[in-house]
């Protein structure tokens, strides 16, 4: 009796097949000759309709760290990188990581979606690192199909973004006061800048004569295998981030007094920096020591919401309500996408028109 080897190689000689696969070699058992015909002529119908692929052991974590590192990296800014990369050490190394690209199911991506429902930031970029990674795989012939293309997105259970009421900003502002970072907050607040970008913001960006303030880099940091944090100078998240802004009247005197303040306190340690928000030590604010405060503040005045990003959505809203148009809200913010800015003007819109509805009740009567 032939062994399968004898056999495969017994049906090439009878039959004039040729076992060339893409330029490569192929090699198929069966226990039968026709099985044998079988498998080599449908890998020939494969590579004929360019649907075969090479048997290969790239697993997920693979694809997607390659994905990242080697096409994404140097089209992202470096906080999104580092977001991204986040994202693919927590959520799919652990769950999908191990699983080979050939043999990924859209059952296993499915259960993957369903388990960060309530995650809706954790769950939004999954969808674009996978999506990404797997649109890749297919281009580059390592799978045939994708198998995202099976899989239903799960609608995240999306928080509505919250502004500060005039009470709780009020509130937070005065709490802030005796603390360090109050220069931070009212800047935050007047002019609605991204945390990089006031973390990155130098005195020579702000023309007090004039009363603006130019954006045109931030800070990003990145936490080390050791747990610290090292920072960099990079440029502004868009394009569109590049901008000029108003430095309010309100904020003026805050920055003026903060500016004296600032000197005397270099003086004092010997460094010579130009970045407007520093440490003890003269190097840029660090995400941690701003969010330590926040939580301080917050707490202490009774505003739970508060948060850096609340204060740029608290300024937008203000915007709004104030009727800038929303082009030039979108310059003020920095928005890429004007989109963005009309999510916010929505909003707004639709608090004003429920407030004119209650104020509609009894048209006709007196007062």
């Amino acid at each position: 009796m032939l062994t399968e080897k004898e056999l495969y190689i017994s049906v090439l000689t009878e039959h004039g097949l040729d076992n060339t696969i893409n330029g490569k070699r192929k090699t198929v058992y069966g226990r039968r000759k026709q099985d044998v015909v079988t498998k080599i002529r449908e890998l020939q119908l494969q590579a004929l309709s360019g649907e075969y692929v090479d048997p290969n052991t790239i697993t997920v974590s693979q694809l997607v760290h390659t994905w990242l590192d080697v096409y994404k990296k140097y089209n992202i800014s470096q906080t999104t990188y580092n977001n991204y990369l986040q994202k693919i050490q927590k959520y799919i190394d652990p769950s999908i990581g191990s699983i080979l690209v050939q043999q990924l199911q859209p059952t296993q991506l499915q259960m993957l979606y369903n388990s960060l429902i309530d995650k809706p930031g954790v769950l939004y970029n999954i969808y674009i690192i996978v999506k990404a990674a797997l649109k890749l795989a297919v281009k580059q012939r390592i799978i045939k199909e994708n198998p995202d293309e099976g899989t239903n997105h799960p609608m995240p259970k999306l928080k509505k973004r919250k502004s500060l009421t005039p009470e709780e900003r009020d509130r937070f502002l005065e709490t802030a006061k005796k603390y360090f970072i109050y220069p931070y907050i009212v800047l935050a607040m007047t002019t609605g800048l991204r945390r990089g970008e006031l973390l990155g913001l130098k005195w020579s960006d702000i023309d007090f004569e004039n009363k603006t303030i130019t954006v045109n880099r931030q800070i990003q940091y990145t936490r080390q295998p050791d747990g610290h944090y090292s920072f960099m100078e990079t440029d502004t998240k868009t394009v569109n981030a590049y901008r000029t802004v108003p430095l309010p009247d309100d904020a003026l005197p805050v920055m003026e007094n903060y500016k004296k303040l600032y000197d005397l306190w270099l003086k004092a340690i010997n460094v010579n920096t130009d970045f407007v928000f520093i440490t003890s030590k003269g190097t840029p604010l660090n995400p941690v020591t701003i969010a330590v405060m926040f939580k301080k503040i917050r707490e202490e005045a009774g505003v739970p919401s508060a948060s850096p990003h609340v204060l740029r959505h608290t300024y937008a809203t203000k915007l709004a309500e104030r009727g800038v148009h929303p082009k030039a809200a979108q310059r003020l913010l920095g928005h890429a996408r004007f989109q963005t800015t009309m999510d916010i003007y929505t909003d707004v819109t639709n608090t004003l028109m429920e407030d004119t509805k209650h104020k509609m009740k009894n048209f006709l009567q007196n007062g």
